[in-house]
């Protein structure tokens, strides 16, 4: 009889493969999304009403995904802008 409750979770054996090869790559990829993040921040970050989503201090960030709000504009004035600025997908 078992004296401790838990969950008895395989990996077969192509999974683990394929995990094993995307930590490789890991740090390369979150370098990246990092790089991404801070290059529109600096780019858009003089606009009035944008508000980059916070980040908590003291935590290291991995930006999968980062989210801004812009107060006061429709979705044609940021196209006109982000034209304008010339910004290019990173």
């Amino acid at each position: 009889m078992f004296s401790l409750l838990g969950y008895n979770y395989r990996i077969s054996n192509d999974a683990a493969g394929i995990g094993r090869g995307r930590l490789k790559v890991l740090a390369n990829r979150v370098a990246k999304k990092r790089y991404t993040f801070d290059y529109y921040k600096q780019a858009l970050g003089s606009f009035d009403g944008l508000e980059f989503m916070p980040v908590m201090i003291g935590i290291r960030r991995i930006v999968s995904l980062f989210i801004f709000t812009w107060k006061c504009l429709k979705q044609v004035d940021v196209i006109e802008v982000l034209e304008m600025k010339k910004l290019r997908r990173v």
